[in-house]
Parts: C-alpha cells; sequence; structure tokens
C-alpha cells in the first residue's frame, strides 16, 4: 500500500507539473532560435479551439528576464529583454500587455502571429524592430510607447486590419515599408520630430488619405505612397 500511495503522490505531482507548464508555453518552450523548437507552421483555420493566449507579462512571467535566451538564477528579476522571433507565429495568441521594465525586443518577435489583435507596449521601449508585428493580419490596437524613437523597416508590413496609428512627437524614423501593405490603414497622425521616411513606407495602403507628420526638414525615401490611395492630403 505504502508503494501505491507514493506512486499515486508522484503521479499527481507530474500532471500538476505539466499543467503548469503548459500555462507559460511561450516561455517554459519558447518558439526562437535557441529554443529547439521549430515555429509554429502559420496555419489558422478560423476555427476557435478554446485555447488563444492573453500574454500580460506583468503578471504571467514576472519572473523571467529575458525571453527566450536565458533565466536568472535567483528567479527575481522581471522582463527586460523579449528575444527575437520569441513568439513568431504562434498562432494562440490574441493579446499582450508589456510592463515597463521591458527596455527591448527583438526582431520579429511577434511576427506572423494570426490571431493578435492588440499590443500595449513597454513604455521603456524606444525602437520598433525590424519586422516587430510584419504579418499580424489582425492586429487593429497597438499602444506605443511614449518615448518612441524609431520604427524600423517592415515593422507593421501586412498589418491588414490596422486602421490608425497615433505617433509619439518622439518619433524620428520611419523604416522602408514600415507600413506598407496595411490595406485597412486610413490615417497617421502625431509625431512632429520626424527625420527620416524610408523607402515605400506607405506603399499599398490603399485606404490611406489623411497624414499629419511634421519636421524642420525631413528626409523623404523613394515613392513613399507607392500604389497607396490617389489623393493624400499630407
Amino acid at each position: 500500500m505504502k508503494k501505491l500511495h507514493l506512486l499515486l503522490t508522484v503521479l499527481i505531482s507530474a500532471l500538476i507539473i505539466v499543467g503548469c507548464e503548459d500555462k507559460f508555453t511561450g516561455v517554459q518552450n519558447p518558439v526562437g532560435p535557441n529554443s529547439g523548437q521549430k515555429p509554429d507552421d502559420g496555419n489558422d483555420d478560423g476555427n476557435d479551439d478554446g485555447n488563444d493566449v492573453v500574454i500580460d507579462l506583468t503578471k504571467d512571467y514576472p519572473l523571467i528576464s529575458t525571453i527566450p535566451t536565458f533565466v536568472t538564477e535567483d528567479m527575481t528579476e522581471d522582463v527586460t529583454v523579449i528575444g527575437k522571433f520569441a513568439f513568431e507565429g504562434n498562432n494562440r495568441i490574441k493579446s499582450v500587455i508589456m510592463p515597463n521594465s521591458v527596455l527591448e525586443i527583438g526582431t520579429a518577435a511577434f511576427a506572423r502571429c494570426k490571431k493578435l489583435k492588440s499590443v500595449v507596449l513597454s513604455d521603456s521601449v524606444t525602437v520598433i524592430e525590424t519586422h516587430l508585428f510584419n504579418g499580424c493580419e489582425k492586429l487593429t490596437d497597438v499602444s506605443l510607447p511614449e518615448n518612441l524613437k524609431e520604427i524600423k523597416r517592415l515593422a507593421f508590413y501586412q498589418c491588414e486590419r490596422l486602421s490608425d496609428m497615433n505617433l509619439p512627437n518622439t518619433v524620428t524614423f520611419i523604416g522602408a515599408n514600415a507600413f506598407s501593405r496595411c490595406t485597412s490603414l486610413e490615417s497617421i497622425t502625431g509625431s512632429s520630430s520626424l527625420i527620416r521616411i524610408g523607402d515605400r513606407a506607405f506603399s499599398h495602403c490603399e485606404s490611406l488619405h489623411t497624414i499629419h507628420l511634421f519636421g524642420t526638414h525631413i528626409d523623404l525615401g523613394a515613392e513613399i505612397f507607392f500604389e497607396a490611395a490617389s489623393k493624400i492630403p499630407v
């Protein structure tokens, strides 16, 4: 009986551990270059399987200092870095909320998250990296950091449901194709500090009709409105 009781205890403990790890799929089994896993294949049949995820880094991952590169030994630090490709191709994520402890978000960290609809970025982030939300076709709501300075190339490429973007006054640089193929984008307003807008930054934005961006001397790249709406008052 003692052996049987011990065996049952071990089995129950194992089930509890597995259940806990499943809640933290994005961290315990990260998708990325160092994770040993292949990214999601990107297929989305449109059915809600009940496993969609809201990642609240202010609550869900208070002990992880870097995703997915490493976990600190003392396990006491807040999230400070989200590694490149960390959640790339994860089709379960619907919403992301970041604490202000996050200082850096790597390249393509949330690219091709087909169900991602809303993101609250850390106010400590100053650069939106290349391909960060590339192919997030359902993304509609993005809360940008107050001190944002750069939006790099292809950052919001093919975010087809993004309808408007209000940039902080601190933004100085919009990279090439940053908002290319955002086919529902109607207006982009905000920054009074712009220095450079890269090539084809708003190309194929066929719904774009209002742009209010200012700067003393703005260096404009080639064909920034290529195949965009026919009339754009700037």
